[in-house]
């Protein structure tokens, strides 16, 4: 059994970002900044910033600093200010929208979509750096984007893009091309054949990097 994530700061930060992004409301409901302790300019060491830290904790806030906040603000100034990310923004309609595909490869997916429109899906990605060239390195060959974009595109043929940004500003939208999303659907029919054949022969092997003699094979 895989063990869950383990949630990192940076996780963390972009979980906090994506929900000041979309949904202020809920941030506001769930979140408060260190900055309104009662005694600013002192630690929370203080009795009067360790009851106030206690209070709010007690009441299900979360409290984050006040160099976070100025980064989200930075970065949300940055997306909007951007003409062509914001005319893409003012196409969504729908955010953290559910959806389900019945069948794909034999299979059942189900999943959350960070935003929608009628013919784009947005998914929002918050890096260390924004800029084209690394976001592209990380979509391809750091993190499993190209695969989710793949399936997220099956729903409703939906255009798919990423939205990438940076705690500098650093902000670059991606469009997934045609071409990439059918390479990353056969990738994932390969796994799911896999998968079938793991099932069927009730066999889960554990699908290692050694070979014979301790040599990588490339």
């Amino acid at each position: 059994t895989r063990k869950p994530y383990a949630k990192t700061k940076a996780f963390e930060f972009g979980t906090m970002f994506e929900l000041y992004l979309w949904h202020k409301d809920k941030f506001n409901a769930s979140y408060i900044c260190a900055g309104e302790r009662p005694e600013k300019n002192k630690a929370f060491a203080t009795k009067a910033n360790k009851d106030w830290k206690k209070t709010q904790i007690e009441a299900g806030f979360k409290i984050y600093s006040t160099e976070d906040f100025e980064d989200i603000k930075r970065m949300e100034d940055s997306i909007y200010s951007d003409k062509i990310v914001r005319e893409h923004l003012e196409q969504l309609t729908a955010f953290d929208a559910k959806f389900e595909i019945e069948d794909l490869f034999g299979f059942k997916f189900h999943g959350i979509k960070d935003a929608e429109g009628e013919t784009i899906c947005i998914d929002l990605k918050t890096c260390a750096k924004a800029k084209p060239h690394k976001f592209h390195y990380d979509f391809r060959y750091k993190f499993a984007y190209g695969k989710q974009a793949a399936i997220y595109s099956q729903h409703k043929g939906q255009k798919m893009f990423y939205l990438a940004a940076d705690r500098l500003g650093g902000v670059s939208l991606h469009e997934v091309s045609q071409e990439t999303i059918n390479e990353n659907l056969r990738k994932l029919e390969e796994h799911c054949t896999r998968l079938k054949e793991c099932i069927f022969k009730n066999d889960f092997p554990n699908y290692g990097f050694w070979v014979d003699g301790g040599v990588f094979e490339i």
